[in-house]
């Protein structure tokens, strides 16, 4: 038998090296009504996939008030409840991270027109 990538005695020894990593998921949130994101979602077999097999997790963030939902494949929409924190903004997204390698926290990138940025 010819040892590769998949086998078991492999990832054995990468787990005994600390060559595991950890899965990163990849949360969308999509300024829309749950229902506009529910029906793309039925229409879309690799939606369906990617979020069904929870590598993309999905957020409806309702566009006239604040309230956001987390999609859940098994069950429908969850209302999300959490902390809320005030972000500082920026006017430019290229103000914040200039010359920065290291992640940064979230702020707000002003929209064109906005004057109380900075």
């Amino acid at each position: 038998l010819q040892k590769g990538r998949h086998d078991p005695w492999m990832a054995r020894a990468a787990i005994d090296l600390g060559r595991v990593h950890e899965p990163i998921r990849l949360l969308v949130v999509v300024e829309a009504q749950t229902e506009v994101l529910s029906a793309i979602y039925g229409r879309q077999p690799a939606l369906q996939e990617l979020i069904g097999n929870g590598w993309l997790l999905l957020a409806a963030k309702a566009p006239d008030s604040a309230a956001i939902h987390l999609f859940e494949p098994a069950g429908g929409w969850k209302p999300w409840q959490g902390p809320v924190v005030a972000l500082p903004t920026v006017a430019r997204s290229s103000d914040y991270y200039p010359g920065t390698l290291a992640p940064l926290d979230p702020v707000l990138v002003a929209q064109a027109g906005e004057s109380d940025a900075g």
